[in-house]
């Protein structure tokens, strides 16, 4: 009887993962009705989307919700709204459940006459970001010689809404709390934070964080510390690199506020060489006048470095900093919309640690203008230029030689979609 058993569970098992591993259907086979839909990775937060490609009849768009046109599993409950003629959605009433995949059908039958049974609905699977957090460390500055405040911010790896983020965590020195200020309300996956407040003693003390973010594992809350220096020392902090400044950009953070009319060339430089000083509070922000392949790099900060209260730093200090290679890139050197009908037009672009960039020009018919820019502006778009037009011209240009190449038409090649899937 135990073998049966064993036997029987197998068996239905084995179903189970056949069911899911079939559940999806094949885009390609919609692509008369369905022009995109939601898929792969998804935000807690999201709504479920199909975008289609022909409009939705006007009396079945008056009674939309009543159409009960998505089925998901696990049960999500919520609305159903026409966004547009040819966009539905799908409207949680809360949101979805982290790391979960959920297995959404669509209705296509209720809302056009299909000939097929196949096609009848469409099936495609989502999943939502598994929530983990941690705190990336800012400058620490100083309110007087004895109180600081730490700059911060609250990284999140799926979004969340202000009165969600500000509970997650409490912060305590030497066992006190101390005060924890957001600087935003807005939902997000990012916020900045200033742990306030924080006292400066006779002798080094710590800030530390506790999490209380139920639901989420252990090991996706990371712990964070920062070490305070005491009352009358002046030194180096830390140094960091400004990530958003292309390795142009490091600072170095002090004990204490430094004197702003002091000459800082030859007391901090980098592997000996004088830059650009700026000063804010306790940070002093220098500048790179060159940005070589060199990635390793020492920071030299010298005794005559001094605060605003004449104190001058006790002892030299080297430290090494490593820049990490930029991520390859590339921009528009001009933001303009409307281009003029030349024979010599030129569009200009910026690319960073790339061999070759692969240009295509797409046009979009005159019929679709309207369909376009229900979805995009004249400046930007989502992506969504497959549906409304097609490739005229296609290069890859090598940028190890000469660029100043012109771009010739080419016959069509195959493209591939991305995780948000059009078709």
């Amino acid at each position: 009887m135990k073998k049966i058993s064993l036997l029987l569970v197998a068996l239905l098992t084995l179903f189970a993962c056949k069911k899911n591993a079939n559940f999806n259907s094949d885009p390609m086979l919609f692509k008369a009705y369905i022009s995109g839909y939601t898929s792969g990775l998804v935000s807690a937060h999201s709504e479920v989307k199909i975008l289609l490609n022909q409009p939705i009849a006007q009396d079945k768009m008056d009674k939309i919700e009543s159409l009960d046109l998505f089925s998901i599993s696990p049960s999500v409950k919520g609305k159903v709204v026409c966004a547009t003629p040819t966009e539905v959605v799908f409207i949680p009433n809360e949101p979805l459940k982290q790391d979960t995949k959920y297995q959404v059908s669509f209705q296509l039958k209720k809302l056009f006459e299909v000939n097929d049974k196949a096609l009848e609905a469409f099936n495609f699977t989502l999943k939502t970001f598994e929530q983990a957090f941690r705190i990336q460390k800012g400058d620490l500055q100083s309110y007087s010689p004895d109180l600081y405040f730490l700059n911060a911010e609250l990284l999140a790896n799926d979004q969340l809404t202000y009165n969600e983020a500000k509970e997650l965590l409490s912060a305590t020195v030497g066992g006190k709390k101390v005060s924890v200020k957001f600087q935003s309300n807005q939902m997000s996956n990012r916020f900045a934070i200033v742990f306030d407040s924080l006292p400066r003693t006779d002798e080094e003390q710590t800030l530390e964080v506790k999490w209380d973010a139920s639901g989420v594992k252990k090991e996706n809350l990371l712990p964070f510390s920062f070490n305070l220096p005491k009352k009358g020392v002046f030194e180096v902090v830390n140094v960091r690199i400004d990530e958003n400044s292309a390795n142009r950009v490091f600072s170095v953070n002090f004990s204490d506020p430094l004197e702003k009319n002091q000459d800082f060339e030859g007391l901090v430089t980098l592997s000996g060489i004088s830059q650009k000083y700026s000063v804010n509070g306790n940070v002093l922000k220098v500048m790179r006048e060159e940005v070589n392949t060199t990635s390793d790099f020492t920071v030299n900060v010298m005794q005559g470095v001094k605060n605003i209260y004449g104190q001058r730093l006790a002892k030299d200090r080297y430290i090494p900093i490593t820049f990490p290679p930029l991520n390859p890139q590339v921009r528009l050197v001009r933001s303009g919309t409307l281009l003029p009908s030349s024979a010599n037009l030129k569009i200009n672009f910026q690319a960073i640690n790339l061999r070759a960039v692969h240009v295509k020009v797409s046009r979009i018919y005159e019929n679709n203008i309207l369909q376009f820019l229900q979805d995009n502006s004249l400046g930007s778009t989502d992506g969504s230029l497959r549906r409304v037009g097609k490739p005229i011209a296609r290069k890859v240009i090598a940028l190890d030689h000469d660029v100043r190449n012109s771009l010739r038409l080419s016959p069509r090649q195959p493209h591939h979609s991305r995780t948000w899937r059009y078709l």
